[in-house]
């Protein structure tokens, strides 16, 4: 067992005992006895938490993000690296303008704020970071958000002094979509009627491009303002989008405002989490009026 074997069984996620039957092939294959081999699961299990461990030390002594530190954290729920349960699991993140460093990502037994909180600490105190750490990102949930026993103000008690709050924007962004979607659409039912609609009668539709898509009173109505949107949505998109949502609505918002022909993704999932679906949902439901 080497290294790089140890880190690519993880990376295909294949069990302890499933890598000691494609191991003793491998060396049946090679012409090799296996007698001369300790080939047994429990040896793979010992060898794997061995360069686990000798790779998380190595990635902690190389670390050089230098400045202040901005802590990133979120709970998910993934699949066990051990059978096929669902477990929580917080990653953990530092990060320094676009360098970013992974601290570990502890399973929790409860996804409270205090819980959160303690992975937080523990991490940044093995890896001494505790007194660079000017920030936290997190998301607003009232996990991270209660004024008690909120993760983020109890980050903030164990380190001594305040931090700079930086809510997760699609959260934010969330809060001031709804406000105008309430507003449009009154109805509290997650699901549009008239998404529904749109995305059952996409396939049925005619998608390509058309100038009719575009309409001279939208033009007028934004008037001045036309070419400032437009000089910003070309230069977001010289930048890399992380998210592909995030291209897909500077795209539509372009083709929107009749600059730009694209070839139209079919809609996609909707929900109250994902404040952006609303956004080309509407969009796309307009330039497809006709």
């Amino acid at each position: 067992m080497t290294p790089i074997l140890a880190a690519n069984l993880d990376r295909i996620g294949l069990s302890d005992r499933n890598a000691m039957y494609v191991i003793s092939a491998v060396l049946t294959s090679a012409g090799l006895n296996l007698d001369d081999f300790t080939v047994s699961r429990q040896t793979i299990s010992r060898a794997r938490a061995e360069y686990r461990e000798e790779i998380a030390q190595n990635i902690q002594s190389n670390f050089d993000l230098n400045g202040p530190l901005v802590v990133h954290w979120d709970e998910k729920l993934l699949q066990d690296l051990t059978g096929t349960d669902k477990v929580e699991r917080l990653p953990v993140l530092v990060s320094s303008g676009a360098n970013v460093q992974l601290l570990g990502v502890p399973k929790l037994s409860s996804g409270t704020g205090e819980r959160q909180a303690n992975e937080v600490c523990k991490l940044m105190d093995a890896w001494e970071l505790s007194d660079r750490i000017c920030a936290m990102g997190f998301d607003t949930t009232a996990a991270n958000t209660g004024i008690k026993k909120g993760a983020c103000t109890l980050i903030e008690k164990w380190i001594g002094r305040d931090l700079l709050w930086l809510a997760c924007r699609h959260h934010i962004a969330e809060v001031l979509m709804t406000a105008a979607w309430e507003k449009l659409f009154p109805s509290k039912c997650p699901s549009s009627s008239i998404f529904i609609k749109f995305k059952s009668a996409w396939p049925t539709m005619d998608q390509s491009f058309d100038e009719n898509m575009v309409d001279e009173n939208i033009i007028e109505i934004l008037g001045d303002e036309t070419q400032h949107l437009i000089e910003f949505l070309k230069n977001q998109l010289n930048i890399q989008q992380q998210r592909q949502d995030y291209k897909e609505l500077l795209n539509l918002s372009l083709a929107f405002l009749g600059v730009k022909r694209i070839k139209f993704s079919p809609p996609g999932a909707q929900c109250n989490a994902r404040w952006m679906a609303k956004a080309i949902f509407c969009l796309k439901i307009w330039l497809f009026r006709g």
